[in-house]
C-alpha cells in the first residue's frame, strides 16, 4: 500500500476542504505543526478512509466529523492497482455512504456492507493495518511498554496466529466430542449383547406357536364345514315357507295405505270445516265489510290530517316560546355584563381615591415638619449674613422652607380631587343597584318563560284524534281480514260439496283395505309354524358362525405372536450385523481420537505455534540488532525470549515451559544483561523504538497484505537531536532491507525536519477559522 491522494472535511480541526497529493519521489515525509494544530488528526484519515475507525480518539466515528457534507477521500496503490476509497459522512443524522473504485471502475455504490467485503477480500484487515502501519498506535504504547500478555498477543497478531487458540480449543472440544462418542458406542454395544441373550427362547416360543397354529386350523375346517351344513338348512326351511315374505309385504303396504287414507281424511274434514266456518257462514259479514272499509280508511286520513295541524300549531308555538326564551337570556346576560363593567370602574375609582387620600396624609405630614424644621429661622436675628452660609442647619432650614409651596399644591390638589372621587363612586354605586334590581327582574322573566308550557287545547286535541286513529285502525284490520276472503266466497260452496265427495270414496276405499288387511294376518297366522323353524336353523347357524370367528380370531392372534417373534428372531440377526459394525467404528473412533489428540498436541503452547513464535523471535532479534547497531553502536545488542521455563514439572518429569515475549539489552562490553531502569533517558527511547519498529516491519512482511507505508506519531518524544538523527539513518536502514516504500512521521525536530524528503505543514486553526495543510518538497 502506498498512499497517493488524500482529501477530507469536516473532520477535527479541519472545516474546510483539505487536499494533499503526496510526493511520488518521498520516501520520508515529516508532519509538521504546533501542539494541537492537528497533525494526528491528519494520519487518522487513513484509517478513518480503510476501515470506519479513528484510533485513539474519544466517542465514536461520528463523533470525529461535524457538519452534513464531512467527507474522506484516499488514493493508494496496493497490488498492483489504484483504489480510491470514497466516504460522504452525514454527522448530524449519523449516516455515511461509502464508495470503492479500483483503476476507475466503481466497485461499490455507497452501501457499508458491500463495502465492507470488498476491503475485506483484498486482505485489509483492521487490527493487521493497525499493528503494521501505525507502529506507535497500538492503545498501549509501544512495545516496551506492555505487559507480557499484550506483548504475546501482539507477536500472535503479527504471525497471523490468533486463530491458533480458537483451534486449539476445537480441537480440545473435539477430543471430547469423540470420547463421548466413543462411550456411546460402547453404551449401544453393551445394550446389544444383552439382547441377544434371548434368542434360545424365542425359537421355543416359536415352535409351541406354529403347534397351536396347526391344531386352531384343524378346528376352523370343522367347524367351516358345519356352517355349510347350518346354512343349507335355513335355505330348506325358507323354500318350505312358499310366499310368506311376500304375504309380509303386502300386509306392511296395506297398513301404509290405510293409514295415509286416514291422514287424507282427516285433511279434508279440516278443510270443509274451515271453508264452512270462515266463508260460507260469514258470507253477509264478509260482503259488508267489502262495502265500508274504503269509508274507514277515509275517516282514518281525516284524522291524521286535523292531528298534523295541530302538531304545526305546537311546533310554532314551541318555536316562538324559544326564542323568546333567547331574547330574554340575552337581555339578563348584557344587565350581568353591565354590571360587571361598573364593578371594574369602581375598583378602578377606589384605588385613585385611595392614592389621593395617601397623598392628602404625605402632603399633611411633610408640611408639619417642614414648618416645625423651619422655625429656626424666625429665631435667628442675622438673616442674611454670612452666618447663614457657614451654618449647616440654616442651610438645612432655607432647603426645607423653599418645598412649602409645592407641599402646599400637592395638598390642595388631593384635597380637590376626594371629594370629586367620592361622588363619581357614589353614583356609580348607585347604577350598580339599579343594575342589580334590573338584572334580579330578568332572571325571574326568564325563569316563568322557562316554566310556560304550550296551550292544552293543542295536545288534547291530538290525543283525541290519535286514539280515534288507533281505533279505527283495528276495525280496518278486522275487515281488511274480511276482505281477502271476498274472492274465495263464490266457489265456497261447490269446494266443500267436492271435498265431501272426495271423503267419500277415501272411507270406501279404507273399508275394502282393512278386509283385505284382515284376510292377509289370518294367512300369517297359519304359517307360524314354518317361521318358527326358520328361525331355529338360523339360530344355529349364527351360532356356528361366531364359534368361526372366535377361532379365526385365535388364529390371527397367534399368527401376530408368530410375527412378533419371527421378527425378534430377525432382530437379533441384525443385533449381530450391529454388534460387528459397531465394533468397526469403536475401531475408527479410537485412531480418529489418536489423531484428535495428536492434533491437539500440535495446535497447544507446545507445539506448531510455539515453533513458529520462536522462529519469528529469531528473524525479529536479528533485525532488532541490525537497527540498534545504526542507532546506538555496537554497545548493546537486543534478545527476545520466547519461552520461559517454570520449576514445575510436566508428567514426563521435563521442567514445564510458557509463552512469553521478553525484551532483554545485552552490554556487549561486560556480557551482561543490561536493566532498562540503568539506560539512559535517549537509549531507553532508542531501545522501545527499535523493538517497535522490528515488530512493524514483521507485521509488514508477515501479512498477505501488501503493506509500503508506515506510520509513525511522535516516535522520536523522548529522543535529543542526534538520537532523532540516528533514529532516521535507522529508518533508512529499515527502508533498504524491507518493501517499505513511505514512512510518515510526525515530529517537531528541526533536524529531523530537514532530513526528510518532504514536509507536510499543519497550521493551526484560528477561532470560527479551519486548519490548514500545505505540502512543502
Amino acid at each position: 500500500m502506498r498512499l497517493k491522494r488524500l482529501i477530507f472535511k469536516g473532520f477535527g480541526p479541519y472545516s474546510d476542504e483539505q487536499s494533499i497529493t503526496f510526493p511520488t519521489n518521498s520516501k520520508k515525509v515529516i508532519i509538521n505543526g504546533t501542539n494541537g494544530a492537528g497533525k494526528s488528526f491528519l494520519l487518522d484519515t487513513v484509517p478513518a478512509a480503510l476501515f470506519k475507525t479513528v484510533p485513539n480518539r474519544e466517542g465514536s466515528f461520528y463523533d470525529q466529523f461535524h457538519g452534513n457534507d464531512a467527507l474522506v477521500d484516499l488514493t493508494f496503490e496496493y497490488a498492483g492497482h489504484e483504489y480510491r476509497i470514497r466516504r460522504l459522512i452525514n454527522a448530524v443524522s449519523r449516516t455515511q455512504k461509502c464508495y470503492l473504485l479500483r483503476d476507475g471502475e466503481t466497485l461499490t455504490e455507497g452501501k457499508g456492507k458491500e463495502f465492507e467485503e470488498q476491503v475485506a477480500q483484498l486482505g485489509l484487515d483492521r487490527n493487521t493495518f493497525l499493528a503494521a502501519v501505525y507502529q506507535t498506535q497500538t492503545g498501549k504504547g509501544s512495545a516496551m511498554s506492555m505487559d507480557t500478555n499484550d506483548r504475546i498477543q501482539l507477536l500472535s497478531a503479527i504471525l497471523n496466529l490468533l486463530d491458533f487458540d480458537e483451534k486449539h480449543e476445537k480441537s480440545i472440544k473435539a477430543v471430547r466430542e469423540q470420547k463421548r462418542l466413543i462411550d456411546e458406542l460402547n453404551t449401544r454395544r453393551q445394550t446389544l449383547v444383552e439382547t441377544l441373550s434371548n434368542v434360545d427362547a424365542l425359537n421355543q416360543d416359536l415352535a409351541a406357536t406354529q403347534e397351536k397354529l396347526k391344531a386352531l386350523s384343524e378346528t376352523e375346517k370343522a367347524l367351516d364345514l358345519e356352517y355349510e351344513q347350518a346354512v343349507q338348512s335355513v335355505a330348506n326351511a325358507q323354500a318350505n315357507a312358499g310366499n310368506l315374505a311376500d304375504i309380509k309385504r303386502e300386509i306392511k303396504n296395506l297398513e301404509a295405505e290405510i293409514n295415509a287414507d286416514k291422514e287424507t281424511a282427516e285433511n279434508r274434514e279440516i278443510r270443509i270445516k274451515n271453508n264452512q266456518e270462515l266463508v260460507v257462514d260469514r258470507a253477509d259479514e264478509i260482503r259488508e265489510a267489502v262495502k265500508n272499509t274504503e269509508l274507514r280508511r277515509e275517516m282514518a286520513a281525516t284524522a291524521q290530517k286535523i292531528i298534523a295541524e295541530n302538531r304545526q300549531k305546537v311546533d310554532e308555538w314551541e318555536a316562538g316560546h324559544r326564542q323568546r326564551v333567547v331574547t330574554k337570556t340575552q337581555e339578563w346576560e348584557g344587565f350581568i355584563a353591565r354590571r360587571k363593567v361598573l364593578e371594574d370602574e369602581r375598583a378602578a375609582q377606589d384605588k385613585n381615591l385611595a392614592g389621593f387620600k395617601n397623598d392628602k396624609i404625605s402632603a399633611t405630614n411633610d408640611l408639619a415638619r417642614i414648618k416645625k424644621a423651619t422655625e429656626i429661622l424666625s429665631r435667628v436675628p442675622c438673616s442674611g449674613m454670612d452666618i447663614e452660609k457657614q451654618c449647616e442647619l440654616l442651610k438645612q432650614a432655607h432647603a426645607e422652607a423653599a418645598r412649602i409651596p409645592d407641599v402646599e399644591e400637592d395638598l390642595k390638589r388631593a384635597e380637590e380631587n376626594i371629594p370629586k372621587l367620592e361622588s363619581i363612586i357614589q353614583n356609580v354605586m348607585t347604577q350598580i343597584i339599579v343594575i342589580d334590581s334590573s338584572v334580579n327582574q330578568a332572571k325571574a322573566d326568564l325563569e316563568a318563560l322557562q316554566k310556560k308550557q304550550a296551550p292544552p287545547q293543542f295536545s288534547e286535541a291530538i290525543k283525541e284524534y290519535t286514539e280515534g286513529i288507533a281505533a279505527s285502525e283495528d276495525l280496518i284490520k278486522q275487515w281488511e281480514s274480511l276482505v281477502k276472503l271476498a274472492p274465495q266466497l263464490e266457489g265456497a260452496e261447490q269446494r266443500v260439496a267436492d271435498l265431501q265427495a272426495e271423503l267419500k270414496v277415501i272411507s270406501e276405499r279404507s273399508v275394502r283395505n282393512n278386509q283385505a288387511l284382515t284376510e292377509k294376518k289370518a294367512k300369517l297366522e297359519q304359517a307360524a309354524d314354518v317361521e318358527n323353524t326358520i328361525t331355529s336353523a338360523e339360530v344355529k347357524k349364527q351360532e356356528v358362525n361366531r364359534k368361526r370367528q372366535e377361532t379365526e380370531g385365535r388364529i390371527n392372534t397367534e399368527n401376530h405372536r408368530l410375527g412378533l417373534i419371527t421378527h425378534q428372531i430377525l432382530k437379533a440377526e441384525e443385533t449381530k450385523v450391529a454388534i460387528d459394525s459397531i465394533e468397526v467404528d469403536l475401531l475408527k473412533a479410537g485412531n480418529h481420537l489418536a489423531e484428535l489428540e495428536l492434533l491437539r498436541e500440535a495446535l497447544g503452547p507446545k507445539g506448531a505455534k510455539n515453533l513458529k513464535i520462536d522462529a519469528a523471535g529469531k528473524a525479529i532479534t536479528e533485525r532488532a540488532n541490525r537497527l540498534i547497531r545504526v542507532a546506538l553502536g555496537p554497545q548493546f545488542s537486543l534478545v527476545i525470549n520466547t519461552l520461559k521455563e517454570l520449576k514445575t514439572k510436566d508428567e514426563n518429569g521435563e521442567l514445564e515451559v510458557r509463552e512469553t515475549l521478553d525484551f532483554k539489552v545485552i552490554d556487549n562490553e561486560t556480557g551482561e544483561e543490561k536493566f532498562m531502569e540503568n539506560l539512559s533517558g535517549g537509549e531507553k527511547a532508542m531501545v522501545g523504538l527499535v523493538f517497535s519498529l522490528s515488530l512493524a516491519i514483521e507485521q509488514a512482511e508477515s501479512t498477505n497484505a501488501d503493506y509500503k507505508t508506515l506510520i509513525l506519531d511522535e516516535p522520536s518524544a523522548g529522543l535529543s537531536e542526534e538520537n532523532s538523527i540516528r533514529y532516521l539513518e535507522m529508518l533508512d536502514v529499515a527502508l533498504a532491507e524491507t518493501g517499505l516504500e513511505q514512512i510518515f512521521i510526525i515530529s517537531h525536530m528541526p533536524a529531523m525536519k530537514s532530513l526528510c524528503d518532504s514536509v507536510i505543514n499543519v497550521t493551526k486553526a484560528s477561532d470560527g477559522e479551519s486548519a490548514q495543510v500545505e505540502v512543502l518538497n
